[in-house]
């Protein structure tokens, strides 16, 4: 017989195999609500598990890595960058590799993305309209309803 005491509760639904699905989950954008629902628990019980079984935060820990890696390359590509390829030259027995510089240009639209989306005060693409501050709101419209079908309306 062993001193061992049964573990106490309810055994967790919780399976290894979880965190791939988890970490996909993830890169797609998903909520840790969407996740659970996915799963077929409680959120509650899907932040006992990020808490519980590292797998799971190393899984969610995968989005942010991925936007961050998205990010930067929205960055690079709107400031343009400079990278080093290597190309190979001639033809036959006098071929060779060479290491080459290359200057890719900044992309506009990366660039108005990721202004609109960060300094969405200063670069929106439909900015609010700016009121001029010696000019007064408008207190009051006058509106004039005319019966259309009246074809005589105006003669009234």
């Amino acid at each position: 017989m062993t001193d061992a005491k049964p573990k106490a509760g309810r055994q967790s639904l919780y399976r290894p195999e979880y965190a791939e699905h988890i970490r996909k989950m993830a890169l797609l954008g998903w909520t840790d609500k969407e996740i659970a629902k996915n799963l077929g628990v409680s959120l509650r019980t899907f932040g006992y598990w990020k808490n519980q079984y590292p797998a799971v935060a190393d899984a969610l820990r995968h989005k942010e890595i991925a936007d961050a890696e998205v990010l930067n390359a929205i960055y690079q590509a709107a400031v343009g960058q400079t990278i080093k390829t290597q190309k190979v030259i001639g033809k036959g027995e006098s071929q060779k590799v060479v290491e080459v510089t290359e200057r890719i240009p900044p992309n506009v639209m990366a660039g108005m993305y990721w202004l609109n989306n960060r300094q969405r005060t200063r670069f929106s693409r439909n900015p609010d309209p700016i009121q001029d501050p010696d000019e007064p709101l408008p207190t009051s419209v006058k509106v004039t309803v005319e019966d259309a079908s009246d074809p005589n309306a105006e003669a009234k």
